[in-house]
């Protein structure tokens, strides 16, 4: 170590910059003079900065080294202060389907249209441009889009010739609404579902596309590689809730396993979260797979909740995270030249498991759980991934189970609030990155009339869950509580490392829950509405890349949302 110290500082620099940002990090604690080299040399220090903001370099970036860099921090701060370079109000169509995906806001306008916005971003240089598929080659049943890939995904409901409702999966170019060049000849997929009328959620990772279908009395996950046009998995079950990627070969499936409980005499249905390695259920070359129950699958491992109330009944589980895990080699051409971009990296991706459940008489609590991908991924390394399944080691069976105390005490984070409805009639997903955002309407302070009731106002709370961030940040806030304070910037944001204790009113489980996941929290209130404007009736705040939208519910005789960009 002494020798390594005493080399030039050049060398050293040069050194440190072959490592990863991880080590890049250890390596600034070891000592002042490895401390000083990292954050004075200008690759190091982009390096550990693009890691603990959360962001991946551009890859066809024409801006130097110090550029990226002066324009890294400014998207920081304007993050860190709410500091919008655009409003704008878009009215939403009265179509029945819109998603919001990497930046890019898509609404369906009759049974054929799409129209689609790309977020402008003034910090990153993305403009606002806007388009429209007049006519996508098919009645839209519903879709789903991956414009890191210019994927749009079309699914298409019809009767065939013996009155069997069927439907088919159109791959189309997400810039033009042509079948896309990276997909099979035919341009589409013809599943073989026994599921008929349904309603469908659809996700997209890398070669991977996967569809939830879903109906009154069965639910089926299909999994294809949407570029060879094979089927590599297809679950299904009552049990199955909801989905999503964790990696690109490994499935986190959201499931309720019924258990009969001797002292009620009932059924009752156990949240558990699931993991299935697609590899281990790949097709051989010669047939696709069959359907087969999630009951009777092999899964690598369980993640078990701790047990509810005797008087708590699970209602339904919904899963999101975006966005969804990809690869440099899945980016399109004409993706946007951007500086740099959100990262792919485990600690930089967020779950929000949304637990439904009526606690009571009647009372309806929504338990929502943030977990990073890290916590599963790190759980897991402990774990195996196990053979590939064959007909001689197809019986179901899990390779390992987790209790909550495993990996939910230190690794998530359970926040509770009163129910507003069945999370499948909301299209807008509240997690992006590692950034969860919520809505609530409280009592302004500023304007309490002596009967105690002051006008109601609308704020929206971001809670940011990057670990790397906050271990980064412990030191220097230590030293600055001592001495003077940081940053205006970093003024309005509170770390949050006390736990949250699930007990009393608020107990939903049999025993105390502790959670303790740290996070930091800005809160947005939003400016005094204009005239003839509510700014207390957006239903959900959703947050993007490079900027933050609010939206009404569907149902509201004014939908539509409003976009704050950086």
């Amino acid at each position: 170590m002494t020798r390594l110290v005493s080399l030039p500082a050049e060398l050293i620099a040069a050194i440190l910059n072959e490592l990863d940002f991880r080590d890049l990090l250890r390596c600034r604690e070891v000592c002042s003079k490895f401390k000083t080299i990292i954050d004075d040399d200008l690759r190091t220090e982009y390096k550990v900065e693009l890691a603990v903001s959360g962001m991946q370099d551009g890859l066809s970036s024409p801006l130097t080294l110090v550029e990226r860099l002066s324009i890294l921090r400014a998207r920081r701060k304007a993050w860190n202060e709410f500091a919008w370079t655009a409003k704008e109000d878009v009215p939403m169509r009265q179509g029945y389907a819109w998603e919001l995906s990497g930046n890019v806001l898509a609404q369906t306008e009759g049974e054929r249209t799409l129209h689609f916005k790309q977020i402008l971003s003034a910090i990153r240089g993305i403009e606002g441009t806007e388009w429209t598929i007049p006519d996508v080659g098919c009645r839209i049943t519903g879709f789903g889009m991956d414009p890191a890939q210019d994927l749009l995904v079309v699914i298409e409901h019809f009767w065939d010739q013996n009155s069997e409702l069927m439907y088919r999966i159109h791959l189309k170019a997400l810039s033009t609404g042509a079948p896309h060049p990276a997909g099979p000849p035919e341009g589409m997929l013809t599943p073989q579902s026994k599921t008929r009328s349904f309603s469908c959620s659809i996700k997209i990772s890398g070669d991977h596309l996967g569809i939830l279908i879903a109906c009154t009395d069965s639910k089926e996950l299909l999994v294809w590689d949407w570029k060879l046009g094979t089927l590599q998995l297809h679950l299904t079950g009552r049990e199955i809730r909801s989905w999503a990627f964790l990696t690109s070969r490994l499935l986190l499936v959201a499931k309720a396993h019924s258990q009969y409980n001797e002292q009620t005499g009932c059924t009752v249905y156990i949240p558990q979260l699931a993991i299935i390695d697609l590899e281990r259920h790949a097709p051989s070359a010669s047939a696709s797979p069959g359907s087969v129950s999630l009951c009777d699958t092999s899964t690598v491992c369980t993640f078990h909740f701790p047990p509810l109330a005797h008087d708590v009944v699970a209602l339904d589980m919904v899963m999101q995270s975006d966005p969804r895990p990809t690869d440099s080699e899945n980016v399109s051409p004409n993706s946007l030249r951007v500086p740099f971009s959100l990262s792919d990296d485990p600690e930089h991706r967020l779950f929000l498991v949304s637990l439904w459940i009526i606690r009571g008489l009647m009372e309806e609590v929504v338990l929502r759980a943030l977990v990073p991908a890290s916590t599963f991924l790190r759980v897991l390394s402990s774990s195996t991934l196990g053979p590939p399944v064959t007909p001689e080691n197809s019986a179901a069976q899990t390779l390992r189970d987790f209790t909550w105390a495993e990996w939910g005490e230190r690794g998530a984070r359970f926040f509770v609030t009163s129910g507003n409805g069945s999370p499948a009639s909301s299209e807008a997903c509240y997690v992006y990155g590692t950034v969860f955002a919520t809505t609530q309407v409280d009592s302004d302070p500023d304007t309490d009339a002596p009967d105690g009731n002051g006008m109601e106002r609308m704020s929206v709370t971001v809670r940011d869950f990057n670990q790397l961030a906050l271990r980064r940040s412990a030191p220097s806030r230590a030293t600055e509580s001592k001495s003077k304070p940081g940053p205006a910037e970093e003024q309005n944001v509170r770390v949050v490392t006390d736990a949250t204790v699930l007990t009393g009113a608020a107990g939903v489980f049999k025993e105390e829950v502790t959670t303790s996941l740290p996070y930091t929290e800005r809160v947005l209130v939003l400016s005094e509405p204009e005239e003839g404007q509510d700014d207390t009736s957006w239903d959900a705040a959703i947050p993007t890349e490079d900027a933050l939208v609010l939206a009404t519910s569907m149902w509201n005789e004014r939908f539509r949302c409003r976009i704050m960009s950086i």
